[in-house]
């Protein structure tokens, strides 16, 4: 068995119920599928020999049986055959299938039809600002302090830096002083 095959897919497949078939080719998660589906108690801490071993005790002897109800399964589909309308009397079965072809190909296609025009790609917008490659901190910190766009009719007026307002050294230590 392939290592790449899930535990429904070995199953499905059926060949771990032929009598050749060894059981230590199945990987842990594979046997414990098995093992499942045929609704077989395993133990809690498992390990793949206990699991094999299980699987050589349980499975193995009642591989037949298996097999049988397999069939069984397969060849029991339903279907419409021998049922007929209560009413008409007309098997169900010779109902019309549905149909299954595109409308698109429902009318035939006509030469002077011309193809529709595909419409324009979307345009891209592009933003006004320029990318800054490179630079330091403070060129970076410059460039974002001005805008990018600059409108004519109003005229910027540019603001003073502001100074910071510290105390003054004598004035906290005047304080603290006693006569």
């Amino acid at each position: 068995m392939s290592r790449a095959m899930t535990a429904a897919q070995v199953i499905g497949l059926g060949e771990y119920l032929n009598p050749e078939f060894d059981p230590a080719t199945l990987t842990v998660a594979q046997l414990l599928g098995v093992l499942g589906y045929h609704n077989i108690r395993f133990p809690t801490p498992y390990t793949k020999p206990k699991l094999v071993q299980l699987f050589l005790d349980e499975v193995k002897p009642k591989a037949a049986r298996f097999k049988k109800d397999r069939l069984k399964k397969e060849n029991s589909a339903a279907s419409d055959d021998g049922i007929t309308d209560g009413i008409t009397g007309k098997p169900l079965s010779g109902a019309t299938k549905p149909r299954r072809s595109s409308r698109r190909f429902s009318r035939a296609p006509s030469d002077d039809d011309e193809p529709p025009p595909r419409p324009d790609p979307p345009k891209r917008r592009r933003s006004s600002a320029q990318p800054s490659l490179g630079g330091t901190h403070k060129t970076i910190a410059r460039a974002a302090a001005q805008p990018a766009v600059i409108e004519e009719s109003e005229p910027e007026e540019e603001d003073p830096p502001l100074r910071k307002v510290g105390r003054n050294k004598k004035s906290v230590s005047e304080r603290y002083v006693r006569p």
